[in-house]
């Protein structure tokens, strides 16, 4: 993906692994424990720190910048962040 953009590189809706408890307990809190363990036990999320992706701009000579998401009525947004990496010109 990297090598194939020609501008930019977005990386979205991605899980911050700082919030991973907070992100499980929130959902523990909204749906209940028997829910939460039926919903998402047999799921396997993949939460990521934010230094991943800025060693890979890094290993590609890319700028990167990360925001943590913030979308009104989205209360997931609360334990996710995106990315954005390109080329310097």
């Amino acid at each position: 993906m990297i090598e194939k953009a020609r501008k930019k590189v977005l990386f979205l809706d991605i899980l911050d692994s700082k919030k991973q408890e907070q992100d499980i307990a929130y959902k523990i809190e909204a749906y209940g424990e028997s829910e939460y363990k039926r919903l998402y036990g047999q799921l396997a999320h993949l939460y990521y720190e934010k230094s991943f992706f800025q060693e890979i701009a890094k290993m590609h000579n890319l700028k990167c910048e990360i925001q943590d998401q913030n979308i009104a009525g989205y209360h997931n947004s609360h334990f996710r962040f995106n990315c954005v990496m390109w080329k310097d010109k």
